[in-house]
């Protein structure tokens, strides 16, 4: 019993392994290369697809770091309360209670908060005595001082004393530091004593006919320390200034300004607060209380945008409703306050770029999935023969079916792991390369949010992997189901159409672009959206339809090729050639590996035509918008405006006069209606120098197709008949042209309200059209936004319109202030910074522009706009990656292809074909191929660039506070977006044609070189 029982068991019992995986390894040993291949081909998908979320994420990161430190405050939030009763406890308690809901809702971007006590004006006691004054003692001076505090210790790293220290934390009495401007004016030195006078008051309720009471203190302040004042750009100090400053013209003394300790000054009304006198009175003058807290920028990533701003507002809501904040005398009339709105900006911009990075980001992924379904079939394919004989020779359907899943899920779990540790690393590597010194720490979050940034890209690490595993999935359940007859006659003759075949995708595909373009071209054109609300719905809508239009016409185009190669191979039999035949007979026979080959081809050279396309046309944006938006190298407004026509010539001779000037035009501009309605529609006027503006300012052909030498010279001969007649000669730009539905030199009314004259009229006379005037971006059509934004624009001849307006005023005593300039200056950089620090210095007086649209400035921060570099960096890598996997793709079926029919070649020698006759026939399949994916990506792509483009173009405008949403987003579509076609785009083209040239060679060697024995050897079968 013993003996037969041990064997029972031993052939009952399971085996270690199961026989699929045996299954799988034993063929992981035949088709290692292929699978290493399809293998690189999905890791490659993946590391790509996680690589373009995760760039944006970075870049993103870096435009909102940026905007957080555009400006001293764009940082803050701030909590602002006034006081008339400084007392440190009611104080603590809020500080406390801020604290908590701070860190609550932001804590985790926020840095170590700040609490500034900011006074009005006490007076300054000493000598000289101040005439007009109530007689006092001491003697009241003419001098006040205010106090700003700060917390002692935060204050240190960002003063610098030439001598003294920081004001104590608490000392009995109060210390000051003064800026060495004010110390000097003040003929003081450390240890020197100030005398000033705080004053105290209590108003009785009027129904109490109690007088009011009213006390004086005198307070000495120790001067303990000297410094130099903080820079302006300063963010801890707030864009606060410790300088100086005059009464008045009328009025003698300056007003100083001491930087105290907040602990200090606290501690001292503590002290204050118990003297007798004192009881039950409050301060004359409340201070202001503010607790400053900042966003640590270098620690924050654009996915904490959203959580911001709502722990912002829920900040807003709680202070507003809390009782601690609202307690007269000690803290009252609290509310938060975002001095800059950078945050709501960036946030409103965002969708802007995000419109064409994920347009872009869902063509690629398309396209590399597409590579990976096309390299899991060729695995698939290549191993038919062998599936064929195991299911000859017994093996089951689910055996091999389970062997060949547990292939593709071993890639699957490979890539899983290596494609976004690898995108980690190729986005490393693009942002030092691409970004700025100054924006590269925004690579920071990836190592300091690895998980969180795994997290992140895992869905799309898992979506493109299970695409991958069902593709093979699918593939590998119809073969499995072959034996070696059926799998021979579907590989002579392919009797299964495609799957887009069957589904109709082709069809499906035009009716998705039919209803995309339907509701584009409705939303284009209604006026029931806002231009914010167009921008965002119509660039997804178009990209949308015209891809699937693309789609629909490529699988049409596929879908009758079978029947274009019969016809030619009909065609070729008339021909004494047999190769051109039996090529396009092969390729009509089984169509379906030339399809594949050709619609991958197609779609590769289609993306990498638009990436081209879209990158030039994209760099050519950032100069042109630059030069619209200056006009000229440098330009802006006046800091003074009193200057009128007697200064002409004078102001324009100053300009000219700076180092590095080459011309340099000066004029007028205005805001004005067309009379219509209640207001009527707003239109900017340009009243230029029409003898110097020519050779100043920057035009292109976009602008007018006149020359600007052309209109100044026509503006200019109509001059004099324009002051004599009491018209003005224009040129108005197309929105104003059609708003006013004007015709060649048809006279229409302006009307100007300013504090010279109101409702006055001028009228001007249409000399012509152009297309956009620069530094004019108007709008057509109407824009359902609070923001300001023009219904068009006029140019005109400074001295005409200055002298029919004054004429027609005079008795208003009316005049045309110069209040706008134009400078074109050399190119050199020395020139250009010398007339950049004095059109944008602060003490220039009267040549200072503010602000100063600098042209050159503009380009390089444009250029350096980490959304745009997000775009051309996800163009750059899309673009090498997708025609790189396409040339790998159909290398690789093209070599298999031949290696598979390599028993169909030497029949052909064995009958009587010559090698090069052989070589000629996979030479017509190759060339056919090849030319028509190139022909049709060609095509395709320079149609997607033509209609897609300008609604994905990005323009970025910084982030300075200047440019309302209203304005950001019109200044998308104007000036028009131009398409460039670069020289690289024909270059690529030549380089595919060589390439693929290349890939025929090889392939023409493989059909030649074996013989004819060791081909027809028998196989394994």
């Amino acid at each position: 019993m013993a003996r037969s029982t041990t064997p029972s068991k031993q052939r009952g019992s399971k085996p270690r392994i199961p026989p699929t995986m045996m299954l799988a390894f034993w063929r992981l040993r035949q088709s290692w290369r292929l699978l290493l291949i399809t293998g690189i081909g999905i890791i490659a998908a993946v590391m790509f697809v996680c690589s373009v979320p995760l760039y944006s994420d970075v870049t993103m990161s870096a435009g909102l770091r940026d905007a957080l430190t555009s400006s001293t405050q764009s940082a803050d939030v701030v909590v602002q309360s006034t006081s008339d009763n400084l007392d440190a406890q009611h104080i603590g308690q809020a500080s406390q209670e801020l604290d908590q809901l701070f860190q609550k809702n932001l804590g985790a971007y926020l840095n170590p908060v700040q609490l500034s006590i900011q006074t009005g004006q006490f007076p300054i006691l000493g000598s000289p005595a101040c005439p007009g004054f109530t007689p006092t003692t001491p003697a009241r001076t003419c001098d006040d001082i205010k106090f700003i505090s700060s917390p002692t210790q935060q204050s240190a790293p960002h003063i610098t004393f030439v001598a003294g220290r920081m004001p104590a934390k608490a000392s009995g009495d109060i210390e000051v530091a003064l800026t060495t401007e004010s110390a000097t004016q003040l003929h003081k030195a450390v240890g020197s004593i100030i005398l000033t006078s705080i004053a105290f008051n209590l108003i009785p309720p009027s129904y109490t006919n109690e007088p009011p009471k009213r006390t004086v203190v005198t307070v000495p302040l120790h001067l303990v320390g000297i410094f130099n004042p903080p820079a302006i750009d300063n963010p801890y100090w707030h864009s606060l200034s410790f300088l100086s400053a005059s009464h008045g013209f009328h009025v003698a003394g300056n007003a100083y300004t001491g930087l105290v300790s907040t602990e200090g000054y606290l501690a001292y009304f503590n002290q204050l607060a118990v003297q007798p006198q004192l009881q039950g009175l409050n301060l004359e003058i409340p201070v202001t209380l503010n607790w400053y807290y900042s966003f640590n920028a270098p620690h924050i990533a654009i996915y904490n945008l959203d959580d911001m701003i709502n722990g912002v507002s829920n900040v807003q809501v709680t202070v507003g409703n809390s009782g601690t904040f609202n307690a007269p005398p000690y803290l009252g009339s609290t509310k938060t306050v975002l001095p800059s709105s950078v945050l709501q900006q960036f946030q409103a911009r965002v969708p802007v770029a995000q419109v064409p990075t994920g347009g872009l980001l869902f063509l690629v992924l398309g396209l590399v999935l597409f590579f990976v379904t096309m390299m899991s079939d060729l695995l698939v394919d290549r191993q038919s023969d062998a599936i064929a004989v195991l299911r000859s020779r017994g093996a089951s359907r689910s055996q091999i079916f389970g062997s060949f899943v547990t292939q593709s899920l071993g890639l699957g779990i490979i890539a899983l792991i290596l494609g976004p540790l690898l995108a980690i690393l190729v986005v490393t590597l693009m942002g030092s390369l691409l970004l700025s010194s100054a924006d590269r720490g925004a690579l920071n979050i990836i190592m300091t949010n690895t998980l969180q940034i795994l997290s992140r890209l895992s869905l799309y690490a898992v979506a493109t992997a299970i695409v991958a595993v069902v593709a093979m999935v699918i593939a590998v359940s119809r073969s499995t189901s072959l034996d070696i007859l059926s799998m021979r006659r579907e590989s002579a003759r392919s009797a299964r159409l495609a799957v887009w075949q069957r589904l109709n995708l082709d069809v499906v595909a035009a009716i998705i672009a039919i209803i995309g373009y339907g509701v584009s071209a409705y939303i284009t054109n209604s006026s029931l959206l806002d231009i914010q609300l167009r921008l965002l719905l119509v660039s997804p809508l178009t990209l949308l339809g015209i891809v699937f239009l693309l789609i629909a016409g490529i699988l049409l185009f596929l879908r009758v090729f079978p029947f274009l190669l019969q016809l030619g191979s009909s065609l070729a039999t008339r021909n004494r050639g047999a190769a051109p035949m039996l090529a396009m007979a092969q390729m009509a026979r089984a169509p379906r590996q030339s399809i594949r080959m050709t619609l991958l081809l197609t779609l590769a050279t289609i993306f990498t035509m638009f990436a081209l396309v879209f990158i030039a046309s994209q760099t050519q944006r950032v100069p042109t918008v630059a030069a619209f938006e200056s006009g000229a190298d440098f330009s802006g407004p006046t800091v003074s405006s009193s200057f009128g026509p007697p200064d002409f010539n004078s102001l324009t001779a100053q300009y000219n006069h700076i180092p590095g000037v080459i011309s340099a035009s000066v004029g007028y501009t205005a805001l004005a209606n067309d009379g219509g309605g209640v207001l009527g529609n707003p239109l900017e006027l340009r009243a230029v120098d029409a003898d110097s503006f020519a050779r100043t300012a920057i035009w292109s052909v976009q602008d007018s197709s006149q020359s600007l030498s052309d209109l100044m010279h026509s503006l200019v001969s109509q001059r004099q008949n324009g002051i004599q007649n009491s018209y003005v000669p224009a040129y108005v730009d197309q929105a104003t042209w059609q708003g006013l539905h004007l015709s060649l030199n048809q006279h229409f009314t302006l009307v100007f309200n300013d504090d010279t004259v109101y409702n006055g009229s001028v009228d001007f006379v249409a000399l012509g059209e152009v297309q956009s005037i620069p530094t004019i971006a108007d709008s057509t059509q109407a824009i359902n936004t609070t923001d300001f934004v023009p219904s068009g624009g006029i140019l005109a001849d400074y001295k005409t319109f200055s002298t029919v307006y004054i004429n027609d005023f005079k008795f208003m005593g009316a005049t045309v202030p110069i209040n706008y300039v134009w400078v074109r200056t050399k190119g050199d950089a020395a020139s250009v910074a010398n007339v950049r620090q004095v059109l944008g210095n602060a003490n220039g007086c009267c040549l200072q522009l503010n602000p100063l649209n600098d042209r050159r400035a503009m380009i390089a921060g444009m250029q350096n706009d980490p959304i745009y570099l997000d775009l051309i960096g996800l163009l750059a890598i899309g673009a090498a990656t997708t025609i790189l996997l396409a040339l790998i793709g159909n290398l690789i079926a093209s070599w298999l292809s031949a290696r598979g029919r390599l028993t169909s070649f030497v029949v052909l020698r064995a009958l009587g074909a010559a090698p090069d006759q052989v070589a000629r026939v996979l030479t017509w399949e190759q060339v056919i191929i090849y030319a028509t994916g190139i022909i049709l990506g060609t095509v395709g792509g320079i149609l997607l660039s033509l209609l897609v483009l300008p609604s994905l173009i990005y323009t970025g405008v910084g982030l300075s506070g200047n440019t309302t949403s209203g304005q950001f987003y019109l200044i998308q579509t104007t000036p028009p977006i131009q398409i460039v076609l670069p020289l690289t785009l024909f270059i690529v083209i030549a380089a595919l044609i060589v390439i693929c040239v290349i890939a025929l060679a090889m392939m023409v060697r493989v059909v030649s070189k074996p013989s004819i024995n060791q081909t027809l050897r028998l196989n394994e079968d």
